[in-house]
């Protein structure tokens, strides 16, 4: 199986005037491109948590992890 997890930001939480950080969607994703779970991820050590759970949950499956930076639209 070759299925892969996911990550990009999708909006930005405001800790403090100063300081902010991006909210994640983590996604794992089979096969044929359909998104199997998914999770909401605060900041990228909680990305760090999120993936490594699914990866925990999922191992068998898993071939490709991809994190992005980037907003999707």
């Amino acid at each position: 199986m070759n299925w892969k997890i996911e990550s990009h930001p999708i909006d930005v939480a405001e800790i403090s005037p100063a300081d902010q950080q991006n909210i994640y969607l983590v996604t794992i994703f089979d096969d044929n491109g359909r998104p199997i779970e998914a999770a909401e991820a605060y900041g990228q050590e909680h990305r760090g948590q999120v993936t490594k759970k699914f990866i925990g949950k999922y191992n068998a499956y898993i071939t490709k992890i991809e994190h992005s930076e980037e907003f999707k639209k």
